[in-house]
């Protein structure tokens, strides 16, 4: 499963939704694209400790969401949390 959350959401903010995501046992493992407008290195700071998998700033380049899309659901597959990081990084560096 993956998720797209927008950080700047009106009554609970995107972090919160990731947090939440990861505390739940059903969902901790659902894999979560944050896509936001804030392009600060804290609110990329924020969203990492909130437990997102990946960050993408708006303007939205559509191939870019694409690839990273398709290279987080490509690398979902791998059996640990490093491996699965380090094949989302090729994969996102091969254009897949």
């Amino acid at each position: 499963d993956l998720v797209l959350l927008d950080v700047m959401m009106p009554k609970l903010s995107g972090f919160e939704v990731c947090r939440r995501l990861r505390a739940e046992p059903a969902t901790k493992d659902v894999s979560v694209l944050m896509v936001t407008a804030l392009d600060q290195s804290t609110d990329v700071e924020t969203a990492v400790e909130a437990g997102t998998d990946d960050f993408i700033t708006k303007p939205i380049n559509k191939t870019e969401l694409l690839l990273r899309v398709k290279a987080m659901l490509a690398s979902r597959g791998e059996p640990g949390e490093a491996e699965r990081a380090l094949s989302y990084i090729g994969r996102v560096l091969q254009g897949l």
